[in-house]
Parts: C-alpha cells; structure tokens; sequence
C-alpha cells in the first residue's frame, strides 16, 4: 500500500499486511455454515469480502515482525 495523505494533511505510512482476524456478530453462523459447505464439496474455501475500516488504536506490543491495531469497520460487502 502506498503512502498517502490524512484529511489532516499527515502524510501517512506505507504499509503491508497479508492477515487480519474478522470478529463477525451478525450472520456468524451461516458464514460458518458457508464455509463448511464449501470445503466439504471441494470447493475453494475463501470468499472475498471488501472491508473499509478507520484504523483506531494499536493492539498490544510490537513482537519485532510485527503489530496489531485495533479496526473501526465503515462497510462491509461482498464481491462477486
């Protein structure tokens, strides 16, 4: 991701990830069901969600490869 510019006018890091964790409420059971499904009929397993997020706070410490932070979820939808 490249670096980019808040509304405040900081300049903001560039940064990289390839894992989060989704605390899912509603609609839990049938993603689980969903997912199970697919895995049972050989199906690819993941489903693409697009997730907009306001970055909030960090998440414990830096563990020296890398550090958690805390998402406020925007929205949320699927893609086809």
């Amino acid at each position: 991701m490249d670096k980019g510019i808040a509304p405040s006018g900081e300049w903001l890091p560039e940064i990289s990830s390839d894992f989060a964790i989704l605390d899912v409420t509603k609609g839990r059971d049938e993603l689980n069901r969903l997912l199970i499904r697919r895995h049972n009929s050989q199906k690819p397993m993941r489903v693409r969600l697009l997730i907009e997020a306001d970055v909030d706070w960090a998440w414990g410490g830096d563990d020296g490869i890398s550090r958690e932070f805390s998402l406020d979820i925007v929205n949320m939808r699927w893609k086809p």
